[in-house]
């Protein structure tokens, strides 16, 4: 998917370079690109863009415009030559603001908003600070990051995000609060039979009723991606 020196890594249609960006490439991105990007939207907000693969990714397959943020400035400008570079252009914006003070001015509503946030609480910290701030969760608690995205979404918009297992139910807790309900949510194991590494949850603005669940396996027994994951990525990795 990538070559190692340049760090461009290539989708089947669209590449980008994730060198100047805190936050590399990786599973976890391309996991919840992929199942966002199966339902549709006129608005789309990515917070936390990073290089922009998630906004990318749901671009190739949606029909609307959308806005991706990073507090990262070296995130923020590299996701807007990667947006540049892609078939999809005049759909996507990028901007260098944190996802509170975008909350804070900005007016208009989004019926899809993605996140692959920073999550690690207790872990050792980095010495390069753009790195724990896109890894550590003291720049975006969840707590903020509920409130930012009730603040945001649309009437009868979603909320896609991807975590680790062990912070789901905080997860829930804090959108919980701020009236959003889990609608859906998809377990990540590495192998079959082993406990999920990470959770891909799906809120929803309206109530709903039941929770819907399923999962993904990535790997079989032999260590090679399971048939599973390659159906789940094939419109995306070549």
């Amino acid at each position: 998917m990538s070559s190692d020196p340049e760090r461009v890594f290539k989708f089947k249609q669209f590449s980008l370079t994730d060198k100047a960006s805190a936050m590399k490439i990786g599973m976890d991105a391309v996991l919840l690109g992929d199942l966002s990007a199966q339902t549709d939207f006129e608005n789309a907000l990515d917070i936390g863009c990073g290089c922009g693969i998630l906004s990318l990714m749901i671009a190739q397959k949606g029909l609307g415009s959308v806005y991706a943020i990073d507090i990262d400035e070296g995130a923020a400008a590299e996701a807007a030559e990667n947006f540049r570079n892609s078939p999809w252009a005049v759909r996507l914006n990028a901007e260098n603001i944190s996802i509170q003070a975008f909350a804070e001015k900005n007016r208009r509503k989004f019926d899809k908003i993605i996140c692959n946030p920073p999550y690690f609480q207790n872990s050792l910290k980095s010495p390069k600070e753009g790195r724990n701030l896109a890894r550590h969760n003291q720049s975006l608690t969840f707590f903020e990051l509920a409130r930012a995205v009730a603040r945001l979404i649309s009437p009868n918009g979603h909320f896609d995000v991807i975590l680790p297992f062990e912070s789901a139910e905080e997860m829930e807790k804090s959108m919980g609060r701020e009236g959003l309900n889990l609608h859906s949510q998809m377990l990540i194991r590495n192998r079959a039979g082993e406990k999920p590494i990470r959770v891909i949850q799906h809120y929803t603005a309206n109530e709903q009723m039941g929770l819907k669940c399923n999962s993904l396996v990535i790997f079989d027994a032999e260590g090679t991606y399971s048939y599973q994951f390659t159906v789940f990525t094939k419109e995306y990795y070549l």
